[in-house]
């Protein structure tokens, strides 16, 4: 009965390690996928909250290969386009300045004077600011006007 008696003691030993064991490689477990998820999510905002510059900053930032970009109003004056090569040109106005944009597409409907335009490219060498491929977004300001609220008068 002793050799049963140790091995019962012997047994009841390793359990307890065991659960530990089980434990510590829950714990463990647990751990990295918090650490996966967090990372995840970090990494996701840092792409998400990418701002805009203005005229004069890019200018002042002077040409890069960094992709930027850019907010401000399109001069309508300025509107050139290139129908056999699908390429316009356009200047980007705001209260800093006037930058010079190059872009190779289709002319866009709601590209006009006015128009609230997002560019996404690079700043080149020779002052060109070359939009890249979707990398144009405009708002027609007449689309979105505030609606009129009126109120009825007692």
């Amino acid at each position: 009965m002793t050799d049963i008696g140790m091995a019962a003691q012997g047994e009841a030993r390793s359990r307890p390690t065991t659960n530990k064991a089980k434990q510590t490689k829950f714990l463990v477990g647990g751990l990295v996928v918090a650490v996966v998820i967090g990372y995840l999510i970090l990494s996701s905002l840092s792409g998400a909250t990418q701002y805009y510059l203005t005229v004069a900053e890019i200018k002042t930032q002077g040409p890069s290969n960094r992709i930027v970009r850019v907010n401000g109003i399109v001069d309508g004056d300025s509107i050139q386009y290139d129908a056999r090569n699908l390429t316009i040109q356009f200047d980007l106005v705001d209260d800093s300045g006037r930058l010079s944009v190059l872009h190779q597409d289709v002319m866009p409907d709601m590209l006009r004077d006015g128009a609230d335009a997002v560019i996404e490219g690079k700043y080149r060498e020779d002052g060109v600011f070359e939009v890249n491929a979707n990398g144009l977004l405009l708002k027609c300001p007449s689309k979105y006007k505030e609606a009129a609220t009126g109120t009825a008068q007692p």
